[in-house]
């Protein structure tokens, strides 16, 4: 067993790909739940789609990777769902946070792992790579908003 790593080859904000609303929108009350306030990490890991009786390094060639994939699926779904492009604010009303639709953009990590999955046991515990590699974590120089005001951060590791 080695020592495995994540290393990150890009990071920053991916913005909807046209023009969005400017606006403040209050939250729902269950939104607006202090216990509800908070950072979830979340992994989702997935096996290529390539099936192993195609030539896969000809596949590959053909291929976008999947890191500009869901960048730019990402741009084109934030035009529609554009508050997630945005920042939570305090209100009017300092009890109540909004969420202010600036399309300032979602904080988008694309990564390489020196590892197969099966080779960090498809991250079933023990985990043999660290949480911190996993889940994005921006630096106040890359991402001036604090995590727990950002709507959805995202990490695509290969």
């Amino acid at each position: 067993m080695g020592v495995f790593a994540v290393t990150k080859v890009s990071e920053g904000p991916v913005r909807p790909s046209a023009a969005t609303p400017s606006e403040t929108l209050p939250l729902a009350w269950v939104d607006r739940y202090p216990t509800h306030r908070g950072l979830v990490e979340s992994v989702h890991v997935y096996r290529d789609a390539v099936p192993e009786t195609v030539d896969a390094g000809a596949e590959e060639k053909k291929r976008k990777p999947p890191a500009a994939v869901v960048r730019g699926a990402l741009a084109d779904a934030l035009v529609h769902y554009y508050p997630f492009a945005g920042r939570i604010v305090e209100g009017e009303d300092t009890r109540r946070p909004a969420v202010l639709c600036s399309a300032e953009g979602v904080y988008f990590v694309e990564a390489t792992a020196n590892c197969t999955l099966a080779d960090v046991s498809f991250l079933e515990r023990p985990l043999l790579l660290g949480k911190d590699q996993l889940v994005p974590y921006p630096t106040p120089e890359l991402w001036a908003v604090e995590p727990q005001n950002s709507l959805a951060m995202i990490q695509v590791s290969r």
